[in-house]
C-alpha cells in the first residue's frame, strides 16, 4: 500500500494506473459527459510545484476532495480503483512525452483533452492494455530509474 513515507517530495512526473471495475457515465467539468468502460487506464501527470510528487500523488489517493482537476472526477468515483503509481524524479515536465509514447504504443483516448487542456496533447488519460503498460514501466525503469512506488501485485502478476 502507498504511504507518505515511500513517496519523495521531489519534483517529477508520474503515471497513475487506474482500473475501472464497471461501466459508468461521468460528467468531467467543461469536457462534457462520457461513458467510461471497464479496463486499465494510465493517467500521466507532473508535480513540479510545492510538495512535489508526495503532495500530488497522495491527493490522488484521497477520495474525499474538491474536484479541482479532471482526474479528480475519476479518483473519487466508486467504480475506479488506483492499481499503481510510477514516479519519475526529474525537474523537467515529462507528462506530454509519456502520453505521446503511450499513444504510439496503442493506448486509446477515451475523453479528448482530459488532463491536457493546457497543452497540445490529445489527452493525458489513456485506456491501455496490461502488456503495453508493463512494457512501458520496464522501459521507464531502464531509461529513468523510475520508482515503482505502488503496483497491485494481484493485477500485475504474470
Amino acid at each position: 500500500m502507498i504511504t507518505a513515507l515511500n513517496i519523495p517530495d521531489k519534483k517529477g512526473s508520474y503515471i497513475l494506473i487506474l482500473e475501472v471495475l464497471k461501466e459508468f457515465k461521468i460528467r468531467v467539468g467543461k469536457l462534457g459527459e462520457y461513458i467510461i468502460t471497464p479496463g486499465l487506464y494510465a493517467y500521466v501527470g507532473s508535480a513540479l510545484g510545492p510538495g512535489g510528487l508526495k503532495a500530488r500523488v497522495l491527493r490522488h489517493f484521497n477520495r474525499l476532495k474538491k474536484k479541482k482537476w479532471h482526474i479528480d472526477y475519476l479518483t473519487t468515483h466508486d467504480s475506479v480503483k488506483i492499481r499503481g503509481v510510477v514516479l519519475i524524479i526529474e525537474s523537467k515536465k515529462l507528462e506530454c512525452a509519456l502520453a505521446d509514447d503511450l499513444l504510439r504504443k496503442g493506448a486509446l483516448v477515451i475523453i479528448p483533452k482530459f488532463g491536457s487542456t493546457d497543452c497540445n496533447c490529445a489527452a493525458h488519460l489513456l485506456k491501455i492494455d496490461r502488456e503495453t503498460l508493463l512494457a512501458t514501466i520496464k522501459e521507464l525503469e531502464q531509461n529513468f530509474g523510475c520508482i515503482l512506488t505502488y503496483l497491485d501485485e494481484e493485477l500485475f502478476s504474470s
